[in-house]
């Protein structure tokens, strides 16, 4: 084989490898993305029936839900964990 035609391979595999990972990356950020929309809806609905933080988090949990994405969901739909 000609220099070129394995130098070309050889481009294209890393094509094919840094797009593979571009679309990893972006269906990961878009699951996040609607866990916290899921969690953000229910967190409200929780709020109106007058659950406290503590009673979110463990359903949430219990629910198998990961626990960074309950602490990030609860802040930003402000609600704080309580001071003790």
């Amino acid at each position: 084989m000609d220099g070129g035609v394995i130098l070309a391979i050889i481009a294209l595999g890393v094509l094919i490898c840094i797009i593979s990972i571009i679309v990893i990356i972006h269906k990961k950020r878009k699951k996040r993305r609607e866990s916290l929309t899921l969690l953000g809806i229910w967190i409200s609905q929780a709020k109106i029936a007058g659950y406290d933080y503590l009673k979110m988090k463990t359903d949430l949990k219990i629910k198998g839900w990961n626990r960074k994405l309950i602490e990030k969901a609860l802040k930003d739909n402000g609600v704080e964990k309580p001071v003790i």
